[in-house]
């Protein structure tokens, strides 16, 4: 649970209360990634019915498995790819492109907020620490805080919207080589035939016109 108070969500806790949030997510990362079975950790919110929330109170909820999904496999070996290529992250690569286009919607000396090229859903928007971070129990006090204040602000945007939203940390245990990132996806699409059928989905609002919204 997020709050002792039934009916107040995440969005109108204090900064401060999410920020400790954060390093609740922290402590049970710890804690699970000290059992050598597992190999992901999964940090999620469901908030509203369509995104799966099965009940009404605030909350969160972690998943871990003994096994990485594939499409997380896939990912990893690209990026590997990418670093043999370049030397470089990609998503280090992804922060210094975003921080001077037209889809970067918040950042102070901590983290940044941007909606990304070719988002699959309406008003996505990630959350990334400047910092090179595998994982969430390295981020420091200041960071967290700066993420649960560029957090509160997105989520009160998506309340305006009227939209249900899912946002989730991906940690691999065994991969020290990846960089932190939180994605929030509201869910104001259906996908369907098209999307479904051929893997190809259409979102009409691109990144850049939700980016201007979250900056309003």
């Amino acid at each position: 649970m997020e709050t002792p108070q039934h009916g107040v969500h995440l969005e109108y806790l204090p900064t401060a209360q999410i920020a400790q949030l954060l390093e609740v997510y922290a402590a049970r990362t710890k804690a699970i990634s000290e059992n050598k079975k597992i190999e992901y950790i999964l940090i999620f919110k469901n908030a509203g019915g369509p995104a799966g929330a099965s009940i009404q109170h605030a909350h969160s909820q972690i998943f871990a498995t003994q096994f990485l999904p594939p499409h997380l496999m896939d990912k990893a070996q690209k990026i590997q790819t990418y670093k043999l290529q370049t030397g470089r992250c990609v998503y280090c690569d992804v922060i210094k492109k975003e921080r001077r286009s037209p889809r970067l919607v918040w950042e102070d000396k901590n983290v940044l907020a941007f909606t990304p090229y070719a988002s699959l859903h309406n008003y996505e928007i990630w959350i990334m620490p400047k910092r090179h971070l595998d994982n969430i129990t390295i981020l420091n006090d200041q960071e967290r805080a700066s993420w649960a204040k560029i957090l509160k602000q997105i989520l009160k945007k998506i309340t305006k919207l009227q939209l249900p939203y899912n946002y989730y940390f991906h940690q691999v245990i065994n991969d020290q080589d990846q960089h932190l990132y939180m994605k929030i996806t509201p869910r104001g699409s259906v996908w369907a035939g098209v999307e479904i059928g051929s893997g190809l989905i259409i979102n009409p609002i691109t990144p850049e016109e939700a980016a201007k919204y979250y900056r309003k």
